[in-house]
């Protein structure tokens, strides 16, 4: 198993180096849009939607009712992380083939398989991104996410369980067997493997700048924006716009995007309206809504519609949303 005091430091450093780095974000974003005063860019970092927007209180009680209900995706969500994949894929190659000798890895090594996990997790990520947006079903429940209409670094977790699921089996299913695998060949420790994929997964996010890419401060990469994916183009991804929409998939790299068709660069000082349209909206204007309501739509999707006719006839008290037989 991992080592628990390195994943630890990992975390804290991480955790600090991503603090900076935002700080000094926030400071160009503010110059790009002109700069200004110390009390500009006091009412910069802490504007009155804050305290004023209704997106914003959402997203608290999201995520408090999310901690509430968590016990029921623990197992899956504990069972699919790319460490859990790496350790049970290399328990499978030992049974098949015995034991091997855990050595220390070369740090040729260690970069080589950082990188390679650092590229397929964002790919990865990217990929299903984009089929969160493809198919209605997957729409239904990713809408929980893009129903923010103002964005703070809270609305990174305001995403529906069923999303979370989704995203570690597509990253732990993939790089986790591919790091079992790697320790096993190499005769590495896995326990070094298992850090190498959670730690490809905290530096996309140190580096993308996640605080601030959902937040209310824009940064542009400018002309890096080919390669790099700034936090200003994930803003765009969140626009109300109909040019917006099903853009700027990507979190680190943004040549997944080049290459799909789905680029669209960023202008620091355009306004950029956030959230779904309002006939969407309405049905994401409550917490107890934001989580019951991608559940009601997947049933109405899933279940064929005599079936759900049947059921509500049956059960005349049970509201799904269905609408009712017209009277003749």
């Amino acid at each position: 198993m991992p080592d628990l005091s390195r994943i630890l430091t990992a975390v804290v450093s991480l955790t600090f180096f991503s603090l900076v780095l935002s700080a000094v974000g926030s400071v160009i974003a503010f110059h790009q849009r002109g700069g200004g005063s110390l009390a500009d860019f006091a009412r910069y970092l802490f504007p009155k939607e804050l305290v004023t927007q209704r997106s914003c209180y959402l997203d608290v009680g999201f995520i408090l009712l999310k901690q509430l209900i968590r016990p029921l995706t623990a197992a899956p969500l504990l069972l699919l992380t790319s460490a859990k994949c790496a350790v049970m894929t290399y328990g499978l190659l030992v049974m098949a083939f015995g034991s091997r000798p855990q050595s220390a890895m070369p740090v040729a090594l260690f970069a080589g398989l950082m990188i390679a996990a650092v590229l397929v997790q964002d790919f990865l990520r990217f990929e299903s991104h984009r089929l969160m947006h493809r198919f209605s079903v997957l729409w239904d429940v990713h809408k929980v996410h893009h129903s923010a209409e103002f964005l703070t670094p809270l609305t990174n977790h305001r995403v529906h369980i069923i999303e979370e699921v989704i995203q570690q089996a597509v990253t732990g299913l993939s790089v986790g067997p591919l790091l079992g695998a790697t320790a096993f060949l190499t005769a590495t420790s896995i326990s070094t493997n298992t850090l190498l994929g959670f730690g490809a997964y905290m530096l996309i996010d140190t580096l993308s700048f996640a605080m601030l890419r959902h937040s209310h401060i824009g940064l542009c990469f400018g002309p890096l924006e080919r390669y790099l994916m700034s936090p200003r183009q994930h803003h765009l991804h969140h626009s109300i716009e109909t040019q917006h929409w099903d853009k700027n998939f990507g979190f680190l790299f943004s040549c997944w995007d080049r290459s799909a068709g789905t680029i669209c660069y960023s202008d620091p000082k355009a306004v950029v309206n956030f959230g779904i349209q309002p006939e969407e909206a309405v049905e994401y204007r409550s917490v107890l809504k934001l989580h019951f309501v991608p559940f009601i739509k997947m049933y109405r999707r899933l279940v064929p519609h005599s079936k759900q006719r049947r059921s509500s006839l049956a059960e005349p008290s049970l509201d799904l949303g269905i609408e009712p037989l017209p009277k003749t």
